[in-house]
């Protein structure tokens, strides 16, 4: 699972197919991709989601980030 940022969005989101997901949003969404930066990869789909959910907290956008409550130091 790799969390991935779009700088020039300021988006956080999780996957498992990067490619993938850089062609969603680029073609469906109109997302400006060619800024991704990884955040890291895991090994299990709840660590991953941890860490995603914390930084929206933080206040990145992403999917339902009203939703995720942690914050990052809480998941590291």
């Amino acid at each position: 699972y790799t969390v991935y940022y779009l700088k020039e969005d300021h988006y956080v989101g999780m996957t498992t197919n990067l490619t993938y997901r850089l062609y969603q949003h680029k073609n469906k969404n109109n997302r400006h991709v060619e800024d991704v930066e990884v955040i890291g990869k895991y090994e299990t789909k709840e660590e991953a989601l941890r860490v995603e959910a914390a930084l929206h907290s933080m206040g990145y956008l992403g999917r339902h980030p009203q939703l995720k409550q942690q914050t990052l130091k809480q998941v590291l």
